[in-house]
């Protein structure tokens, strides 16, 4: 029997392990001043929290204000600034400064166009080098001297020297001064031929047609007047006008050829 001076005393297996970490006895935590209290305190720091992000989101509405404030302010001043450097513009006479604006000369021209198949003018005013003004004055001219060069207007024609020392006034007496081509003589007139009984009615053919509206109140009249209608239906059973008209056509036609034949037959009786 083993007592404990005989006993093996040596490291245990667990001791003789490099890793092993003997067991401590566990200690209780020490309790948190204030954590008595509980949710007070937490709905304290919640409130906390709400009034800065109130105080935070206040202040930035005050420097967004301000920024906006400032901005309507500048483009205040710099349209300010802008007016005043155009005053200053027009009283210098130019944007350079002390240089006179170039004022175009306007004119007014007749501009022709067509309305309803009429030629109409249009007076409108362009700038002296606008084309269209450069080819209305070069037409102007044009019809001023050929009225100087014809001869209505050559007793009113002026001398006037041109580069080489000749004068207008002598080539317009020049052209009055050529020989006029004599009249030409009319024949003699020719006699209208007679319109036959299809031409006639060709030509009422071609005139304006009765509408169907004119169609309806001719025969609304005709119905309603009883003469009217037995004269128009007397009319239709002679013949008509046209026939008429035809009928003494012939008859002078008959007369015409008949004369030269009795006269001829007289003769030879005698």
């Amino acid at each position: 029997m083993s007592t404990l001076a005989t006993a093996d005393l040596g490291p245990s297996d667990d001791e003789a392990d490099t890793d092993f970490v003997p067991e401590g006895p566990k200690k209780k935590a020490p309790r948190v001043a204030g954590q008595a209290a509980g949710s007070d305190d937490d709905s304290g720091d919640d409130s906390d929290d709400e009034g800065g992000a109130e105080e935070v989101s206040d202040e930035l509405k005050k420097l967004r204000q301000e920024r906006e404030e400032q901005e309507a302010l500048d483009r205040k001043q710099r349209a300010a600034e802008a007016f005043r450097a155009m005053l200053e513009e027009e009283k210098l006479g130019g944007p350079l400064g002390g240089v006179p604006r170039v004022q175009v000369e306007m004119v007014e021209i007749q501009r022709p166009r067509r309305f309803a198949g009429e030629t109409i003018y249009e007076t409108v005013c362009l700038p002296s080098d606008d084309p269209e003004v450069i080819r209305y004055l070069q037409q102007q001219e044009q019809k001023r001297l050929a009225s100087e060069m014809s001869p209505s207007g050559s007793g009113s024609v002026t001398p006037t020297h041109n580069g080489n020392g000749h004068t207008e006034a002598a080539a317009a007496i020049a052209a009055t001064e050529s020989p006029s081509k004599p009249p030409l003589r009319k024949g003699p007139m020719r006699k209208r031929p007679r319109q036959s009984l299809e031409a006639m009615a060709a030509a009422i053919d071609k005139g304006k047609k009765m509408t169907t509206l004119e169609k309806m109140d001719w025969k609304s009249l005709t119905s309603s007047d009883k003469h009217l209608a037995d004269e128009l239906q007397a009319n239709r059973r002679s013949g008509g006008y046209l026939e008429k008209q035809a009928f003494l056509e012939r008859v002078s036609e008959r007369k015409e050829s008949s004369a030269p034949g009795s006269a001829s037959s007289g003769s030879r009786r005698g």
